[in-house]
């Protein structure tokens, strides 16, 4: 199940997602011809977090950058 996302606010397109099953996501929302009008995941991280991926922030000035936290009590700076 899907525990957090964040939507950038200058890349409206994009969707970040963490997870229950560990894994961070960033899927692009603009439809994508060949596979019925789904979004597709353009990067999947399954080895940063060892438990569910419960935060997503967004660095407050820097728009390039952002931290994931899990239920591990890890953080990552993306």
């Amino acid at each position: 199940a899907t525990l957090c996302t964040l939507t950038p606010l200058l890349q409206p397109h994009l969707l970040f997602s963490g997870a229950d099953d560990s894994q961070f996501k960033l899927w692009d929302l603009r439809l994508d011809p060949e596979s019925s009008d789904q979004p597709t995941a353009v990067f999947t991280d399954r080895k940063t977090h060892a438990a569910g991926v419960c935060t997503i922030t967004p660095h407050p000035r820097r728009h390039e950058l952002l931290v994931t936290g899990s239920y591990d009590e890890g953080v990552r700076l993306w």
